[in-house]
């Protein structure tokens, strides 16, 4: 075997454990390169009354994956504005770029589901006070659920 089938072959079983790990959140759009759509919702004990966003997060490797960091992109979003969609993205991005060169599909969608706990609150005002549901220095900190 050489380089670039052991290359596949690792890359394959990769694909395998994001299938396994996500189940039926996840939808493989093609396997070498990695390219997938997956759907992320905030850790909240599956309460989906605490959960406030939800993305599905597309992930596309290009054929020098894993020697270069796949590309990231939100296909569907809800309860994030474009100011914390960006912010998302920015973040899972630099993951991207920190884990390079190296497998890293799983480690980048769970690094997306924690920031997106981190984010799980309304955004915009009350509609009684007009204050803001949650202040930007209070914005980072983890819902108690």
């Amino acid at each position: 075997m050489d380089g670039e089938e052991e290359d596949e072959q690792v890359i394959a079983e990769e694909v395998e454990a994001m299938k396994s790990v996500y189940e039926n959140d996840c939808t493989i759009l093609n396997s070498i390169p990695p390219h997938f759509h997956l759907s992320l919702k905030p850790r909240t004990a599956d309460v989906s009354s605490h959960q406030f966003v939800e993305i599905v997060l597309e992930v596309h490797a290009t054929p020098q994956y894993p020697k270069e960091p796949p590309s990231v992109a939100i296909v569907d979003c809800k309860g994030l504005d474009q100011h914390r969609q960006k912010h998302l993205l920015n973040h899972i991005q630099t993951k991207a770029n920190e884990l390079s060169p190296g497998l890293m599909l799983v480690a980048l969608c769970e690094e997306a589901v924690e920031k997106l706990s981190d984010m799980n609150h309304p955004d915009g005002d009350c509609p009684l006070c007009l204050f803001p549901l949650v202040t930007e220095e209070h914005q980072s900190e983890t819902l108690p659920f």
